[in-house]
């Protein structure tokens, strides 16, 4: 059972939102030319084939993540931070942020949660047994 409700359609249902986005592209490219010239039996024209062709080589890497750096007492930032939990709303997608984690369940895990829940016997529970 979740612990939040949205603030938007009061739903009580939510997903984890994990962020992870890696960025940083380079482009290496390298042009190649070849040029050859002809001459035909009349010397009064030269033929010239330039060939032109561009190699592009791409490496990408990188890393983004999501902090949150409090205000010290002096109005100047904490150099400690706070981990961020991001929740998404199963009916209208809306993301809470939050600085604890929360208890949050969707609607396929209630299912599991009440299927495995209902395999128990609980006729006897609380029941003394003599022997």
């Amino acid at each position: 059972m979740s612990e939040i409700s949205c603030l938007l359609c009061k739903c009580s249902y939510f997903n984890k939102v994990e962020t992870d986005l890696d960025i940083d592209v380079t482009v290496y490219s390298t042009a190649y030319n070849s040029v050859r010239s002809y001459t035909s039996n009349n010397e009064d024209h030269i033929s010239v084939n330039v060939d032109t062709s561009i190699h592009n080589e791409e490496s990408s890497n990188g890393e983004i993540v999501h902090r949150m750096y409090p205000r010290d007492n002096d109005t100047s930032f904490s150099h400690e931070y706070t981990e961020i939990y991001r929740y998404s709303c199963e009916d209208c997608g809306y993301i809470m942020d939050f600085s604890k984690k929360k208890n949050v369940e969707n609607r396929y895990q209630k299912k599991k949660r009440k299927q495995k829940e209902s395999e128990f016997d609980w006729t006897n529970f609380g029941k003394k047994t003599s022997k």
